[in-house]
């Protein structure tokens, strides 16, 4: 198994969440399947995370983040009626308010079952060539 392993128990804000499916990216070629796919990029799974305990905050009760992975997904129609599904993966921090952001997700565009592409600039200019809509939320 190449690429980075997920710790046994994240922080909520630990950046080797963000590098673990990082780090899986780069074992997405173009032209391979869901399943493929899927497994490379760790399976389907929930991580669970955990709060970091600091001096700062020594018993308070730090907050818990389940993330699943993928985060999440969409399925479209392009003009031509090809089948398009969308896998997001949480990879990038661009705020730190708690929540997980699309712009903070990377998506693997998958067309008839197979990788037609992956990352923000590729989904822009597939989105404007197969007319389809992105969606930020």
């Amino acid at each position: 198994m190449y690429g980075q392993k997920l710790p046994k128990k994240p922080s909520e804000s630990d950046v080797r969440v963000r590098a673990y499916n990082q780090s899986n990216l780069l074992k997405i070629d173009l032209g391979v399947d869901k399943a493929t796919v899927i497994r490379e990029m760790g399976g389907v799974q929930n991580i669970q995370t955990y709060p970091v305990l600091t001096v700062m905050n020594w018993g308070m009760r730090g907050k818990t983040v389940v993330i699943s992975n993928p985060y999440s997904r969409d399925l479209k129609y392009g003009k031509d009626s090809t089948v398009i599904e969308i896998l997001w993966y949480y990879t990038d921090l661009k705020n730190a308010d708690g929540a997980i952001n699309k712009e903070e997700l990377t998506p693997i565009i998958l067309e008839n079952n197979k990788v037609a592409g992956l990352g923000w600039g590729f989904y822009q200019d597939y989105a404007k060539k197969k007319e389809i809509t992105i969606d930020l939320r």
